[in-house]
């Protein structure tokens, strides 16, 4: 259960900043052509517009929240927004040829937000490649020293549900890779020259990894599990708008849908993977792509690129529950229910909400501070550790807490706040961690309802 003494906070640090430096050209981009579109339902849709346009809003937000909080706090408070920003950050299948910053030159109607002068630049696209190589060794190194690591931790005792996510990455990967090898077969048997044969260099690379990767998670129990997603799939994911190039087409009634009609897309924005199958970062990949070759602009979306970002999407879902110790689809309940139990609370007479703080020290020692932001009364308070330095338990581990005068909790009305102790979150050393710990807060109210929540807290 112990952690490898070299995953530090200051780590996480470098990680984030090279991600945000990295991800800059998809920034531009997309507040240019989709934020601008947002601000059109704030014009046209006074005070309601403003729900679909923070919506458009959520993936950037995202990747930019998640950076910035690992930048300058503790990113084992902020775990759910590191790996939802490390998501986005994975989805973006047209990074390397969105830093040539072709973008900021190109007069079109899809570019709402006119850059200035002193923006307007572009590299050529062998330069672009200089460019990202050099920042991608540096992610890659900072990512061998921190996900990898915390990946490695994991697979000592996996959870069933990453394994299952795991499983569902490898069918889809494999059939992708097998759907890209046809296609470039078939081509080559229709088109022999020398510049059309070039084109398919690089996608036959792409399948041949992910078939490995996929074969490997299948067959050979995941030997690569601790580079697949952190290491890897990033740098499948950035290069992947070469599959556009490949003559394997959607229909084009749904092509027609995506490209001329935002709304599909954008509904899928927020969600990495998701968003380079079939939503937002495909239609960019498409764009980008349109203005250096213009013939690829109005082709539709991708087969290959579509499955290949089915296979991201699980791949996330897999490496978020690892890193966060919940389902992302928890985390959307939790932000969902807490938005409803704030703003509805009172109206709708429902349990209520809490705010919790923790802090576990190298002692053994543990605070826990409950504030009840509610109106009903919390009589009972249970907390259990699930888990430690990214290894999850068979059985959470409840702990006995009291209050700083050593007398048993009795109750907290509603808008106050009281700090619990636990002398002892080892359990006579039973769990054993140095670098995080994993905690379930369960809240029963007065009226019988129960909140439960999962926190990361540093040790």
């Amino acid at each position: 259960m112990m952690s490898d003494s070299s995953i530090n906070v200051f780590s996480f640090r470098k990680l984030s900043s090279i991600m945000l430096i990295m991800a800059l050209p998809w920034i531009m981009i997309y507040v240019s052509i989709f934020v601008a579109f947002g601000f059109s339902f704030v014009f046209y849709w006074p005070g309601l517009g403003i729900l679909p346009f923070m919506y458009i809003l959520i993936p950037l937000l995202g990747i930019s929240y998640g950076c910035l909080i690992t930048i300058f706090k503790d990113v084992r408070h902020h775990l759910r927004a590191f790996a939802y920003a490390h998501g986005i950050f994975t989805s973006i299948s047209s990074l390397t040829i969105l830093m040539t910053f072709v973008f900021t030159k190109v007069k079109s109607d899809i570019i709402l937000l006119r850059f200035p002068e002193f923006l307007k630049f572009s590299l050529p696209l062998w330069a672009a490649f200089l460019v990202y190589s050099m920042l991608y060794l540096i992610y890659a190194t900072l990512a061998y020293k921190t996900l990898s690591k915390v990946v490695s931790n994991h697979i000592r005792s996996p959870s069933k549900d990453v394994l299952h996510y795991w499983k569902l990455s490898a069918i889809l990967g494999l059939l992708t890779s097998i759907t890209i090898i046809c296609t470039i077969i078939n081509s080559l048997v229709k088109y022999t020259s020398t510049d059309t044969a070039f084109l398919f260099v690089y996608p036959t690379i792409f399948a041949i990894l992910l078939l490995i990767l996929s074969l490997d998670e299948l067959f050979l129990e995941g030997k690569f599990r601790h580079i697949r997603y952190p290491i890897l799939a990033p740098l499948l994911a950035h290069t992947s708008w070469t599959l556009i190039k490949l003559p394997l087409i959607l229909p084009k009634s749904i092509a027609e849908l995506l490209f001329q009609i935002p709304f599909p897309a954008l509904l899928l924005s927020p969600f990495p993977g998701i968003t380079t199958s079939i939503g937002v970062d495909h239609v960019i990949t498409g764009i980008v792509l349109g203005f250096i070759h213009y013939d690829d602009m109005i082709r539709g979306p991708s087969i290959p690129l579509t499955l290949f970002g089915l296979w991201l999407f699980f791949e996330f879902l897999a490496f978020y529950k690892i890193l966060s110790y919940v389902s992302f689809k928890r985390s959307i309940d939790d932000i969902i229910g807490t938005s409803i139990h704030i703003m509805f609370s009172r109206l709708l007479s429902l349990g209520g909400t809490i705010k919790v703080r923790l802090k576990a020290y190298k002692d053994n020692g543990l605070l826990l501070t409950v504030v009840n932001m509610s109106h009903v009364d919390v009589i009972g308070i249970d907390v259990y550790v699930i888990g430690a330095d990214w290894i999850y338990f068979d059985k959470p581990m409840q702990l006995d807490l009291v209050l700083k005068n050593g007398a048993q909790f009795t109750g907290l009305p509603p808008g106050k706040e009281i700090t619990l102790v636990c002398y002892d979150w080892t359990r006579d050393k039973y769990i054993q961690a140095k670098y995080s710990l994993a905690v379930k807060v369960v809240c029963t109210f007065k009226d019988g309802a129960k909140m439960e929540k999962v926190y990361t807290v540093g040790i």
